[in-house]
């Protein structure tokens, strides 16, 4: 009987482990890059010797030409990405012999139906603006020059990083309908140092089945509310999608990330790690919150622990 239960113990201690590391998948703003928008040395070389190994992902909520350029910078200094999740979710490339991402391994896409929940979005907010990422890389088509505006006036870092050069299309409407896929549209609402949430609950009222309405990660400080329509997926589902092709379970994978479009991902993972400086919802789907900073390599401080340490957490809110 001593013997018996001497096994049935190790053998549950052995089944709690956690798996081996096998998979990191990378937020890009407030995570893998510091406040700058840069991937500092000290990151790109924690990558690059993980990459020997195992696979690396990044998870971002911007389009496939942002990400895609990041990843051939990091290949250039000896980190290579094995896959791209962009647009939260919407859309999952893999890394083909001639390093390129052209591979689609997961879409999950609006099509130009898009436009008519738009114009009820208008009607029900007068004044709003939008910004929509349509047909994968082709770029963002910007409704009214307010949109571009109130960006540059409550957060000109976004702006010059992103928008800096753009133009609103002639037909907004008439350009999101004839698109074949819409990645996300940004609602951007009219009022001043705005957190009071009726542009979310106005847009939520009209927003159908098939689409979510959440807030937009990108904040306007002292500005108005700005929230997000997107079809009905998340990073964790286009991350779910590449792991599976190559057999990599979730509880094999570290997810990196720190606001509330990374929140999914952070609960499907088996280890999820964030910054200091994370938000709290992202906190508490945490197994482990760094004490340094995404400015203080944050990234490479977990990759020289052990899966079973940032895996730690004995429970974590799994809300999302």
């Amino acid at each position: 009987m001593l013997r018996i239960t001497a096994t049935l113990a190790l053998a549950r201690a052995f089944a709690s482990r956690p798996r081996k590391l096998r998979a990191i998948a990378l937020d890009l703003d407030g995570t893998l890059c510091n406040s700058k928008g840069v991937v500092t040395d000290a990151t790109a070389a924690a990558l690059a010797k993980f990459a020997i190994r195992g696979t690396v992902i990044i998870a971002t909520g911007r389009g496939k030409a942002h990400a895609e350029g990041v990843a051939t910078t990091l290949q250039q200094r000896g980190a290579s990405v094995a896959a791209l999740v962009c647009s939260d979710g919407a859309v999952a490339y893999a890394r083909t012999s001639d390093d390129t991402f052209d591979e689609l391994v997961f879409e999950c896409v609006a099509d130009g139906g898009i436009a008519e929940t738009l114009e009820e979005i208008t009607s029900a907010v007068p004044g709003v603006s939008f910004a929509a990422e349509i047909n994968a890389a082709s770029g963002v088509a910007i409704s009214s020059q307010t949109y571009l505006d109130t960006i540059e006036r409550c957060n000109p870092y976004f702006f010059e990083r992103m928008l800096a050069g753009k133009t609103p299309v002639d037909d907004f409407f008439a350009t999101v309908a004839a698109a074949e896929r819409i990645n996300w549209v940004r609602c951007v609402g009219t009022g001043e140092d705005d957190g009071s949430g009726k542009l979310l609950a106005a847009v939520r009222a009209v927003t159908p089945e098939g689409l979510r309405c959440e807030p937009s990660t990108i904040q306007l400080p002292g500005g108005p509310e700005s929230v997000v329509v997107k079809p009905d997926t998340s990073k964790a589902k286009g991350l779910d999608a590449v792991v599976a092709s190559r057999g990599i379970k979730p509880e094999e994978v570290c997810a990196f990330g720190d606001a509330e479009n990374d929140h999914e991902m952070l609960s499907w993972a088996g280890a999820a790690v964030v910054p200091s400086n994370a938000r709290e919802g992202a906190k508490a789907r945490a197994t482990f919150v760094s004490g340094l900073s995404n400015d203080e390599d944050f990234v490479a401080d977990a990759l020289r622990r052990s899966f079973a340490e940032l895996a730690s957490a004995s429970s974590r809110d799994k809300t999302t």
